[in-house]
């Protein structure tokens, strides 16, 4: 059950991050999926850490705005 649950969590959340700017999912693949650092994002993306770090945090606002309005919260 708890594995259900959690293959069902993560599909939710592959459905709100498709809603989203290609840029953000881009971002959020990286970082969630696949694991990376946020300093090996700005590697791979060209730009700083500090860049990185606020496209990311912008990215997961969107995500948790749109993750509210799916599940009424």
């Amino acid at each position: 059950r708890d594995q259900l649950s959690l293959v069902e969590k993560q599909m939710m959340a592959i459905k709100i991050i498709q809603q989203m700017n290609i840029e953000y999912q881009h971002l959020l693949h990286l970082r969630y999926f696949k694991g990376w650092s946020i300093e090996a994002i700005g590697d791979n993306v060209g730009y700083t850490y500090r860049w990185a770090w606020e496209k990311i945090h912008l990215a997961e606002k969107e995500f948790i705005a749109l993750y509210e309005k799916v599940n009424d919260v």
